[in-house]
């Protein structure tokens, strides 16, 4: 008899053990039990594509901001630090992610915070907001991410000694 009972016991909690889910919690906060869905991480480089300024948000009066596409970008590091160029104001300092907030504490070239209420959150953009405004930012897994061209840096060989070069110089120190 006590065999039969810890053997529906046993049998009993396999079961329950099989159909449980885990419970996680998706880049925004919220509770979710699809196993599709992953922790997305802000960890990563972003780069603006889009800014866009209401009158009254989301409601009226949508005016695209002009940027520089390629050159403004947002640079989470898993440290905490973050780095910024936008509207061709670099800052850097420290972030932190709570819920759907990002907290943004400048240390360079001033000290301030910013907040900002996050969106939309996908493995290939991020869409933030401030106040009447919007910015999406696009990683480097996005189609339209606008990969930098490498300076090529090229010395340009001596010439060696001419009478040319003397001349220029002799006109130099007068």
């Amino acid at each position: 008899m006590i065999k039969k009972i810890s053997l529906l016991t046993l049998l009993f909690f396999s079961i329950f053990l099989l159909n449980a889910q885990e419970v996680v919690k998706d880049s925004i906060g919220k509770e979710t039990t699809d196993p599709t869905i992953k922790k997305l991480e802000l960890n990563n480089f972003w780069q603006l594509s889009e800014n866009y300024t209401y009158e009254n948000y989301p409601s009226s009066g949508k005016v695209e901001v002009p940027i520089n596409k390629g050159k403004s970008f947002l640079l989470f590091e898993e440290n905490g630090k973050y780095k910024s160029l936008i509207k061709e104001q670099y800052s850097e300092g420290i972030w932190l992610k709570n819920q759907n907030l990002i907290l943004l504490e400048q240390k360079t070239p001033f000290t301030g915070q910013r907040d900002y209420e996050i969106l939309e959150h996908k493995s290939d953009y991020l869409v933030l907001k401030k106040g009447n405004a919007t910015f999406k930012f696009l990683s480097k897994d996005h189609p339209q991410f606008v990969a930098q061209e490498q300076s090529k840096d090229v010395l340009i060989p001596n010439a060696g000694f001419s009478v040319n070069s003397l001349w220029r110089g002799v006109l130099g120190m007068v």
